[in-house]
């Protein structure tokens, strides 16, 4: 039988207090997941290149500049929902004024 605790906690909206909150939450989760990912192929190449140091510090380096363009793109990121639809006939008239100006 499934945790009806777990299962409300998942099925409510989250409130915009709650929100950034969760964002980092996300990203730090991210970040060590991308540069522990990055560190292990560092790792694996740095054997393979008779143990030398730098492809330990590029992998995670890699791994680190991932996660943070993944969390500036999170906190950047404009909900669709909100966006009003653009007519075609907003886009001539747009269109027409960069010619006319």
């Amino acid at each position: 039988m499934p945790n009806m605790r777990r299962l409300r906690r998942f099925s409510a909206a989250v409130s915009s207090e709650d929100e950034p909150g969760l964002k980092w939450d996300r990203c730090v989760a991210d970040m060590f997941v991308k540069t522990g990912s990055g560190l292990g192929i560092g790792l694996v190449f740095s054997l393979l290149l008779k143990r030398q140091l730098w492809p330990i510090f590029l992998g995670s380096g890699f791994g680190l500049g991932y996660a943070m363009s993944n969390c500036q793109h999170d906190f950047k990121r404009v909900d669709s929902l909100y966006l009003r639809p653009i007519k075609v006939r907003d886009i001539n008239c747009m269109v027409l004024d960069l010619f006319v100006n």
